[in-house]
């Protein structure tokens, strides 16, 4: 491929991941460093003028606070939509520089604290763009590697620059704001295409980036099973979850994460093809990693551990053993209690499928469920959320 076409290419998975912004989306975009990293911020804002951006600064010395950004969205004026530009300055050193080095260490500290601080990110509901330099980027992949298991896309455009003939084309983008369920046949197949190619143009580099790889396979299991090929999506999701249990035996401390939540989306691709023994299996492990790592993160990741209860149980609902899947559903249930209490409308959508499975699974035992849980959590539940068959841990 040469270098027109390769940027080519990198321009329409620009136009397209930026097409996917739905809440807190998050961009990596790759540039060079110094100048050039000021040029393209400059121009891709001319670009966006439809746009609200709130422009902050990330390095050694100035880490990311989520509720200080919190409080600057709220003080926008106007009704353009937000966006979150993050400059990322000096991070590149934290695998650049010797492993003691004091400015290595507080680039890791911070890369590291904001790794802790991706669900809150999440939570402020506008995408967010992090301007990185090739060194900086693998510095985020070690240290920060949560944020890949967001929605999450990695735009490389250090080749591309302005021309008269060539811009960037992205505005009429922007504002499709979609998920893949609304995607029309035509658009599901070009994005298939594009993220192919960009998967093979990735696996080819010398040095291709795994977090990358991994996060286009997922994407396009999403798009492959929106076409109703089952049978290309499980290729897809297993191949990402290969790739993810790859980066964590390497750095298990940053990707075990993204190893269960992979498990948990592999799991209801298997079951949806009946093959429900395989399913559960995977649902288990995903299930296993959650309690290791709640420990640890109990904010971050027991939310998690709930959802994948929920995957686990409803495989376990489908094989017959509702007894184990109702004790899944209610464990989900009561783990999840505090932090919808807290945050009712961005756990409303997870509490209501494990309430569901939960009762399912009570019904096909002949049981009464557990009157005070499920008082206690449709207390919190403000509005009916989903359809009565859609369970925990099911992909988007």
């Amino acid at each position: 491929m040469d270098p027109l076409e390769s940027a080519a290419r990198e321009e329409e998975q620009l136009q397209e991941a930026l097409s996917m912004s739905t809440g807190a989306s998050v961009f990596f975009i790759v540039t060079p460093p110094g100048e050039g990293k000021k040029r393209e911020m400059e121009r891709l804002s001319r670009l966006l003028s439809g746009w609200h951006i709130l422009a902050v600064r990330l390095s050694p010395e100035q880490p990311l606070d989520p509720e200080a950004l919190r409080g600057q969205l709220r003080a926008l004026q106007g009704d353009r939509r937000p966006m979150i530009w993050v400059e990322v300055e000096g991070l590149g050193v934290a695998e650049a520089e010797p492993a003691r080095s004091a400015v290595a260490e507080q680039a890791r500290r911070v890369l590291q604290d904001l790794n802790l601080k991706r669900e809150a990110l999440e939570r402020l509901d506008a995408p967010i763009l992090f301007w990185v330099t090739p060194p900086e980027l693998r510095a985020f992949s070690v240290w920060a590697a949560d944020l890949f298991a967001a929605r999450t896309a990695i735009i490389d455009l250090e080749r591309l620059r302005p021309t008269a003939e060539k811009t960037l084309r992205i505005e009429m983008f922007l504002t499709a704001d979609h998920p893949h369920s609304a995607l029309p046949p035509a658009e599901v197949e070009g994005r298939i295409r594009l993220y192919e190619g960009a998967l093979e143009a990735e696996a080819r580099k010398r040095r291709p980036h795994l977090p990358r790889i991994a996060s286009l396979h997922e994407e396009l299991a999403r798009l492959y099973a929106r076409r109703g090929d089952l049978h290309s999506a499980l290729r897809h999701q297993r191949e990402g979850q290969n790739v993810y249990r790859e980066l964590a035996q390497q750095h298990p401390e940053v990707f075990l994460p993204g190893l269960a939540r992979s498990l948990n989306d592999l799991s209801v691709w298997l079951s949806e093809l009946g093959r429900r023994e395989e399913a559960l299996q995977a649902a288990r492990e995903a299930v296993d990693l959650f309690r290791r790592l709640a420990p640890q993160r109990p904010q971050t990741f027991l939310p998690d551990l709930a959802r994948s209860l929920g995957a686990y149980g409803s495989v376990l609902l489908d094989l017959g053993r509702a007894s184990e899947a109702r004790e899944a559903f209610a464990e989900g249930l009561r783990i999840l209690l505090p932090f919808l209490r807290a945050e009712p409308a961005a756990l409303r959508e997870l509490a209501s499928a494990l309430l569901q499975g939960y009762r399912r699974a009570c019904e096909a035992l002949g049981e009464t469920p557990d009157a005070p849980l499920i008082r206690e959590i449709s207390r919190n539940l403000v509005t009916p959320a989903i359809e009565p068959d859609v369970l925990p841990g099911s992909a988007p």
